[in-house]
């Protein structure tokens, strides 16, 4: 086997090899056919059912446009990935469903641009007070009490009635106690859209109804998560790997997109740094890095188990890579602004 082609076979996903490794048009065809039936059209139909109250609200009303625009985006990945191990798709289901997300996601934005603000607000709240936690869940991102952290058993659903809503729900200048009223309330962790979706009608900030600061720090899941060109992701490639090696290693073990996807596959897709670049900036073997590639991002306790550290310890490793990576990719900013 070419080297080109054992790099395809251990970036990308085992289940497209029949498609990468197919020699002969028709075999190709057969398998591209196969793997978007098995896979892709299933996780994207998954993913829409998933988010049926988004797109209503959105004022989208025939969902087969979206599986169709999604598709053709699947389509083109594929093909890219059979050329370039930069284009590697490491898990499909994953990726699909991470193309779906954004895709109702700028649904809801483009709908209704003060709820999605509110959105940012309260995923930020729940990641910066200590009584709450957000996590992520192949349905989305769940919101609860710090202690209920990564549990799936959330409420998919909520009435309340008004004379029940405590005081606390009403007060949206302290948001964080509106939350932890809201989830004693519901006693089990919820859906950040349904939460969005219940504070937005008791702070009236529908759209129209009420302009949210749009200055409110947005909750980006990782600064990797808030860039989307190949210049920007550069810069942030560069200022991780001048970080200490610790905090290179807790922070790219960990990173996450939008969704909770891993986020460290947009270095190798656009082409800033490819997986051996990434392996090395940690000091791992490629090899030791591809066993655990489908796995991330880690969990606070695998990722002390790897730096043989402890789970604090990589959390306040994170939190200062975090820091710098914002003061440093700033201070580039306004230098470039400044020319």
């Amino acid at each position: 086997m070419a080297h080109d082609e054992r790099m395809l076979a251990v970036l990308n996903d085992p289940v497209l090899r029949p498609f990468l490794t197919a020699r002969e048009e028709l075999v190709r065809r057969r398998e591209l056919e196969r793997v978007m039936a098995a896979v892709a059209q299933p996780a994207i139909r998954r993913v829409l059912r998933q988010c049926r109250r988004g797109i209503a609200a959105s004022g989208a009303l025939d969902t087969d446009d979206i599986e169709a625009s999604i598709v053709l985006r699947v389509l083109e990945k594929l093909e890219s990935a059979r050329q370039s191990e930069d284009d590697a798709v490491v898990k499909l289901d994953d990726y699909v469903a991470r193309l779906t997300f954004n895709a109702v996601a700028d649904l809801r934005r483009q709908s209704a641009p003060e709820w999605a603000k509110l959105k940012r607000r309260l995923r930020y709240v729940a990641t910066a007070d200590a009584r709450l936690a957000a996590w992520e869940v192949p349905a989305g991102t769940l919101v609860g009490l710090t202690a209920w952290r990564d549990r799936i058993d959330a409420r998919t659903s909520l009435q309340i009635e008004p004379a029940a809503v405590p005081l606390a729900m009403r007060d949206d200048e302290r948001p964080g106690d509106a939350l932890v009223a809201l989830m004693q309330l519901a006693n089990a962790p919820l859906p950040l859209d349904l939460v969005t979706t219940i504070l937005a009608g008791l702070w009236r900030a529908e759209p129209g109804l009420r302009q949210l600061d749009d200055g409110f720090a947005d909750d980006a899941p990782t600064p990797v998560a808030e860039y989307e060109t190949r210049e920007q992701l550069q810069i942030v490639w560069e200022e991780i790997c001048a970080l200490p090696l610790t905090q290179r290693a807790a922070l790219l073990l960990n990173l996450r997109d939008a969704i909770g996807l891993n986020a460290a596959v947009l270095f190798p897709l656009t082409g800033v740094a490819t997986f051996d670049a990434i392996a090395e900036a940690m000091e791992m073997h490629p090899e030791a890095l591809a066993e655990i590639w489908a796995r991330l991002p880690l969990s606070d306790l695998e990722i002390a188990e790897t730096l043989a550290i402890g789970r604090q310890q990589v959390i306040n490793l994170r939190k200062a890579a975090r820091a710098r990576l914002q003061r440093r990719i700033a201070h580039r900013q306004r230098g470039r602004g400044a020319r």
